[in-house]
């Protein structure tokens, strides 16, 4: 049986599993402590946080379509994850859109 090389390949995945797991666990702790939100500043209303919103939703969709090219085959979760960009972008949007109407 031959030993395979520890490339920097798994360096890199051990990092973003930690990093990624270590903000989750943040995030998780945060909300624990303090549901509302507050503390964290979740609720504060910021001027460009729906375009913000909308091109996370975009960003998301491209993901998405250039998986389905590059693996040429759609499954369930592709279109899942897909609908869920769609539905981010739009109702960000639509926040936009009310965030511009005269009072």
């Amino acid at each position: 049986m031959r030993k395979k090389k520890f490339t920097g390949y798994y360096i890199c995945l051990l990092a973003l599993h930690l990093l990624l797991g270590m903000g989750a666990v943040a995030g998780g702790f945060g909300a624990v402590m303090d549901p509302s939100g507050e503390s964290m500043g979740a609720w504060r209303r910021y001027a460009f946080q729906p375009y913000v919103s909308s091109g996370l939703g975009i960003v998301m969709m491209l993901w998405i379509v250039i998986q389905v090219i590059v693996l040429q085959s759609v499954v369930a979760l592709h279109v899942a994850t897909f609908l869920l960009g769609m539905a981010v972008t739009l109702a960000a949007l639509i926040l936009a859109w009310k965030q511009r109407e005269p009072r």
